[in-house]
């Protein structure tokens, strides 16, 4: 806001007498006379000893202009000067669903410290206008009063916004449940992200997730997904290190659903005392990725893993060999990429893609492998349990031996990586004590 200086002498003027010690004259025109020259002298002292004021030059009328020196000291002010007044002010009311007075809205809560006056307003504004409803989140602050039957409705308020036709907006409630939401929200994001078809929403679901917390991964036990016996073409005639083409038979498995998250990382971590990645500070993964796949591990890093939650769950799980790998990526026939032949950059997180960073897990739907499986392609290339060894694969050839040295195999490619690493037969060898940022694992169960 910007004001003329005088009216604003004038207008601390007018206020003036209420607040000072001194005495004042009787004399009408002397005692404004007196406040308008404090009036004067507050406004330069405030002007040059804080910096709160600054001149802006002259009007059309040549008389001087001042301004707030920041947005954020007018929404401060007049927040306290809204908290100040009986009950809920007028003027605050006519402009609750405003962006512009959102800030306002927000300080004006925390200094009376009780929001639900406000959030009630809101609630019967919001029929009319959808963004009272957000609104109203954001004043669902854990240091303020809210009465529990307002939180529930502005909650459920914003559930159903998510099936709104406006893209952005249904972005903008994602990111909004991430500060405010429940375990309700959680499950209700969890929605959106494994059936929304647009993927901007499921990206932002899956952001909201790994900052609320993501209930997909609260279970010692990772979903696992079946891949039933039988043979599969393996290898491809595009490279050396592919060829030749040929029929393995797999016995029946389960393989994760997705690669390991940070979430899951952290709790073996903290069960065993494994020491952590050397990109997370302080035995904690970097801020708001819970539901990202782990990445700077090694292959021994992996192994532990898979042991700590064999003997947790008594059940038989390791890294995928690469035969079981590329089966749960491909399937049976042959097909180049985990969703079809046709490369499709809407369908996984590589280079191509140009995220330029890890993702959630299990945003890109469309890319599911046949199994179920996702992830398969891009985001983080994944250990697996062989040696890497030359084709034909042959489980009993020694490759699948956990103590024998050289290099071991990595599969599906990376955020980092073009969509030629991508494919379902590619295959990489990297010393197994190496630990890189677009590396992870995800894990197989055997039952033979």
């Amino acid at each position: 806001v910007t004001i003329r200086r005088a009216r604003a002498e004038d207008i601390i003027a007018s206020e003036l007498p209420q607040y000072l010690a001194t005495q004042l004259p009787d004399d009408p025109t002397a005692r404004q006379a007196m406040c308008r020259a404090k009036a004067t002298g507050l406004i330069e002292g405030i002007k040059v000893e804080s910096g709160i004021l600054v001149e802006l030059g002259l009007d059309t009328d040549g008389e001087p202009l001042i301004s707030f020196s920041h947005l954020t000291f007018q929404e401060y002010l007049a927040a306290r000067a809204l908290a100040g007044q009986p009950g809920l002010p007028n003027s605050l009311i006519g402009n609750l669903p405003s962006p512009a007075w959102q800030e306002v809205t927000l300080l004006y809560v925390d200094i009376k410290q009780d929001a639900t006056s406000v959030i009630q307003k809101l609630i019967a504004l919001a029929e009319r206008n959808p963004e009272a409803w957000l609104g109203a989140a954001r004043c669902l602050n854990e240091k303020v009063r809210v009465a529990p039957q307002e939180r529930e409705i502005v909650l459920r308020g914003m559930h159903s916004l998510l099936s709104t036709q406006d893209q952005n907006f249904r972005v903008r409630v994602c990111e909004l449940l991430a500060t405010v939401g429940t375990l309700e929200s959680a499950r209700v994001l969890v929605d959106v992200l494994e059936k929304d078809s647009v993927w901007d929403i499921r990206y932002a679901a899956g952001n909201a997730l790994g900052r609320l917390g993501d209930p997909r991964f609260v279970s010692d036990q990772p979903i696992m997904l079946d891949v039933p016996e039988g043979e599969f073409k393996m290898g491809s005639n595009q490279y050396s290190g592919e060829k030749p083409i040929h029929s393995v038979f797999v016995p029946r498995f389960q393989i994760s659903k997705f690669p390991i998250t940070n979430s899951e990382y952290k709790r073996f971590m903290e069960e065993t005392g494994h020491a952590a990645p050397p990109d997370w500070e302080e035995k904690n993964f970097p801020k708001g990725r819970a539901n990202h796949p782990v990445v700077n591990v090694s292959w021994y890093d992996g192994v532990e893993f898979c042991n700590w939650l064999s003997q947790k769950t008594r059940r038989n799980f390791h890294l995928p060999s690469e035969a079981q790998w590329e089966k749960a990526a491909r399937g049976t026939d042959g097909r180049e990429y985990p969703w079809g032949n046709e490369f499709d950059s809407n369908k996984c997180n590589v280079f191509e893609s140009k995220i330029g960073t890890t993702t959630p897990v299990g945003i890109y739907i469309e890319g599911a492998s046949p199994c179920g499986a996702l992830d398969m392609a891009g985001n983080v290339l994944e250990w697996c349990s062989s040696l890497y060894e030359p084709y034909p694969f042959r489980e009993n050839d020694g490759r699948e031996k956990l103590s024998a040295e050289g290099a071991r195999i990595l599969r599906g490619g990376s955020w980092y990586f073009d969509q030629v690493l991508s494919r379902c037969a590619f295959r990489l060898g990297l010393d197994p004590h190496n630990r890189f940022y677009v590396v992870g694992f995800r894990v197989a169960e055997s039952f033979s």
